[in-house]
Formats: structure tokens, C-alpha cells, sequence
């Protein structure tokens, strides 16, 4: 069993091409109709061991250990989970807005902001994993943190659920001649704070750039699929679909309480409720509307298909659960479906399938936490002796 530790994710906005900036010579509050949009571009940890803390610099920012862009980690997006809902408090605390992820490190925002003002930003993603969400302030208002209710979250997931610990703006100056300066400084957890009004005391140079944190909301696994290496000599496999399916729960709602602070601190307490009883499932992958992938597969062509090609002698898709659910890790199993080809690429069997039980994890993971699982794709007892094609071929589970 391995087992790797992904820390925060950060958000942070591509410096070259995602700058968002708006010059302003009136103090009053922009008319709705001049509104600019908020852009953000944001940054994540992988879920893999950090032995030796570090600080990083990226785009000329200093963030915490272990971040790196979302855009790295994540290449492509998954359209149906590919949003990060935000409550732009204190103004609009009652309606979740939007930030949507088109890959590429591009990112297109549905976040008008005013100017001046001055926001608290509190929010999660994927969006699309929850039925309903909503944001309160704590005691002393938004600028000391805020309670997040996000209500049906769905128990498995192929997007890596995470919520916003923390917000930089960027601190924009005016030269001479009109010269706009970015200073990129440091973003840190805990900071929740931003300003649409920045530079000078003429408060004349408006801004809607901002930087976001993100941290894992839950565990993964990660399925590494490949082919018997004698099985390849004779059939090539072209996975179709993959579904992740539970026994312990439907879903769950989550309060998290976060605690605005200065010291680079974790802002987060979670506390479960409401656990709805029954079997989910989820579809990790499915192309059974296009051209499907060979296993093993070109590296270049699963990166296009939003997957982390780490080797070209498998397929990696990951899966991601919520801990919370009482030995959910007891009770997951795979469903792969395939057809298998012969050498000249004639199609001999159509929609294979088999469902794969992971093997038992021996203590519950927490939040951020990986489980690697290695799935080959093997011929039967008659393959190996008579018509390779009687039987469907089995898939053999093993952790790496």
C-alpha cells in the first residue's frame, strides 16, 4: 500500500495572461452595467508525499508547502465537475457564484465585483458535487471567518473535492506615465480578505485579480490500469467506462467552520452530518461516444483527456471519496468495461466488463490521503490453453 499526503491547494491566477486589471478615476461605486468581472486562475497540490517542506515561487508568489498550479495537476477539465462556487461576502452572501475551469490554466469567471469594495471570499469546488450550499458569518462578521453548509454532497466523486482556505488580491500601484505595477508578494491560509480598491492615496487604481487556497475535502484512490504483458502479445484492450461504485452511503452534508487567521495556520473544522443510507455509483471515466482508449495508451492522448499520464504502460484514473462515511474504504468496487481487439485491430469482443472489489485498506484514510491500486487486465485459464476468445478476460487487483 502507498500512501501519499497532498496538502493544500492553491489558487492563483496565471500572471501572463489572466490579469485582469481596471482603471478607475471615480470613487463611487461602479454602475452594475460597468461591473468587471473577477478573474482567478487557480493552483493545487497533487496527492503525493512531501518529505521536505519548501517554499515555493510561483508566478512570482510565495505559497505554502507542497502547491503547485491547478492547471499541472489537473491538465484538462472534467465538464460536469469542473466549477468552483463562491460567496463574495458580506455583499452577496446569498447567492454562490462562479468561477469555471475551461483547462489549460484558463478559467472564466461569472463574478461581477464593485468597486470600491472590500470582500470576504468563501467557497468550494467541484459545485457541481453538492445539491444546495450556503455561507453564514461567525461571530464578529465575515472579516473573522464563516460557517459553509454544503448540503447532498455526493459520497464518491472523479473531481477532487476542495474548499477555499484562504484569499490574496493583488496589490496593483500606479507610476509615472500610467505604468501599472502587479506586486505579487506572498498568499497564505487563513486569509480571507479582498479589496477592489488598492495603490496609493488617491485609491484611484481599482483591481480584480485575486489568488485563492484550496484544500482536499477528501480521499482518493488512484487506479492504474495496464495488460497482462503475454495477454498484449495476442489482443489489445480499449477501455470504454469505469464506474466506482459504494455500499455505505448516498451522501453527506458538511458544515465547515473556518477561522480567519494570520499566522498561515489551517483555518478548517468539518463536521459531518445527515448521512443518507444505500449504494451510489459514479462514472470515473466513460468514452463510449468516441474514439475509445487503448491500454497501454499514448501519454499525450490521455493527458488531452484530462488524465495524469505518469507512465505510458498505464492508464491512471482517479477516484475520490468522502472519509467520513464509516468504513466506506471496505466497500468500493470497480466496474471496468472494455472491448478486445486482435492484432490487426478487428473487433473480437464488445463490452467486456468486470467488477473488481479494491483490496481492504488497512486504516481509514483522512482528507488529502491517496490509496494506489493496480488493475491488470489478464487472460482466463482457457485463454491460456484454447480459443482466447471463450471467456472474457479477467481483471486482477493488486496495490503497488
Amino acid at each position: 500500500m502507498v500512501r501519499t499526503i497532498g496538502g493544500v491547494a492553491v489558487v492563483c491566477l496565471s500572471a501572463l495572461c489572466l490579469y485582469g486589471l481596471t482603471a478607475c478615476t471615480d470613487d463611487e461605486a461602479t454602475p452594475a452595467t460597468e461591473r468587471p468581472k473577477l478573474q482567478i486562475a487557480p493552483f493545487t497540490t497533487p496527492l503525493t508525499d512531501i518529505s521536505t517542506p519548501t517554499r515555493a515561487v510561483i508566478d512570482g508568489v510565495t505559497v505554502p508547502d507542497g502547491f503547485t498550479k491547478y492547471s499541472i495537476v489537473n491538465p484538462s477539465p472534467n465538464i460536469a465537475y469542473s466549477t468552483i462556487g463562491v460567496f463574495m461576502t458580506p455583499f452577496d452572501y446569498d447567492r454562490m457564484q462562479s468561477v469555471l475551469y475551461r483547462g489549460n490554466d484558463e478559467w472564466e469567471s461569472n463574478i461581477f465585483v464593485d468597486l470600491p469594495n472590500k470582500y470576504y471570499m468563501y467557497g468550494f469546488m467541484p459545485r457541481e458535487m453538492a445539491a444546495a450550499a450556503s455561507v453564514s458569518e461567525v461571530d464578529g462578521g465575515y472579516a473573522n471567518g464563516a460557517r459553509l453548509f454544503i448540503d447532498d454532497m455526493q459520497v464518491l466523486t472523479p473531481a477532487d473535492p476542495c474548499v477555499i482556505v484562504g484569499v490574496q488580491d493583488v496589490t496593483v500601484t500606479e507610476g509615472a506615465g500610467g505604468t501599472i505595477t502587479l506586486e505579487n508578494g506572498e498568499v497564505k491560509r487563513g486569509v480571507f480578505a479582498y479589496d477592489t480598491t488598492v495603490g496609493g492615496a488617491s485609491k484611484k487604481i481599482r483591481q480584480h485579480y485575486v489568488r485563492l487556497l484550496l484544500d482536499h475535502l477528501y480521499a482518493a484512490v488512484d487506479l492504474q490500469l495496464s495488460v497482462n504483458a503475454n495477454y498484449a502479445k495476442l489482443r489489445r484492450i480499449r477501455l470504454r467506462k469505469m464506474d466506482f461504485t459504494t455500499t455505505h452511503a448516498k451522501s453527506i452534508d458538511a458544515t465547515i467552520t473556518i477561522s480567519a487567521n494570520s499566522t498561515n495556520s489551517d483555518p478548517l473544522t468539518i463536521v459531518y452530518s445527515d448521512e443518507k443510507s444505500g449504494e451510489m455509483t459514479t462514472t470515473l471515466y466513460d468514452n463510449t461516444t468516441e474514439e475509445i482508449t487503448e491500454i497501454p495508451t499514448d501519454a499525450a492522448e490521455l493527458k488531452a483527456k484530462g488524465f495524469i499520464p505518469t507512465a505510458t504502460d498505464f492508464v491512471q484514473i482517479p477516484g475520490y471519496f468522502a472519509p467520513s462515511v464509516d468504513n466506506i474504504e471496505q466497500g468500493l468496487s470497480i466496474t471496468s468495461t472494455f472491448d478486445v481487439y486482435d492484432m490487426a485491430g478487428n473487433l473480437v469482443r464488445k463490452n467486456c466488463k468486470a467488477v473488481n472489489k479494491l483490496p481492504a485498506i488497512e486504516d481509514a484514510l483522512n482528507r488529502g490521503q491517496k490509496y494506489m491500486v493496480k488493475l491488470t487486465i489478464n487472460p482466463t485459464y482457457l485463454y491460456q490453453l484454447s480459443n482466447p476468445d471463450l471467456n472474457n478476460p479477467t481483471i486482477k487487483v493488486a496495490t503497488p
